[in-house]
């Protein structure tokens, strides 16, 4: 004996309307009238995650070198600006972006190298006075 329809509903073909229709209502309500953006944004996200997980999987490291922790300054020995510099970036990229990972840390120092190359570009840096040949007029040389 099989059971009678009930009123008011019609057979369809699909198997779960009612949740397709919530779920696209849903959709279209969380992200607002800009949906084809921000699908794009998902979908390029989306992307980039399965991207950064492929490339961190492939490598074994769980570090990025900053470079090296001291330079010789006159003779002597002194933390490294460079080095220092680049921390102090990370430090602030984590402070506005907590989530970023190995991955993002080694793009963000690539960027941090090719702006050092191009300032070496620009004329007036390169002919600043040499720091040491400054301080030795200034103080007379170090001690050794």
């Amino acid at each position: 004996m099989q059971a009678a329809p009930h009123k008011g509903r019609v057979p369809t073909s699909e198997p779960y309307p009612l949740l397709k229709g919530v779920l696209t209502t849903g959709l279209i309500r969380l992200l607002g009238p800009n949906l084809w953006g921000k699908l794009y944004i998902l979908f390029s996200s989306s992307r980039c995650l399965f991207g950064h997980i492929r490339t961190q999987l492939g490598e074994d490291r769980v570090l990025v070198s900053l470079g090296p922790a001291l330079e010789q300054h006159c003779q002597s020995y002194r933390p490294n600006r460079r080095t220092a510099a680049r921390k102090q970036g990370i430090e602030m990229l984590r402070a506005t972006h907590p989530w970023v990972d190995l991955l993002t840390l080694e793009i963000f120092l690539k960027g941090f190298d090719a702006g050092e190359r191009w300032a070496s570009r620009i004329p007036d840096l390169d002919s600043r006075p040499d720091l040491c040949s400054l301080e030795e007029a200034s103080f007379g040389s170090p001690p050794r």
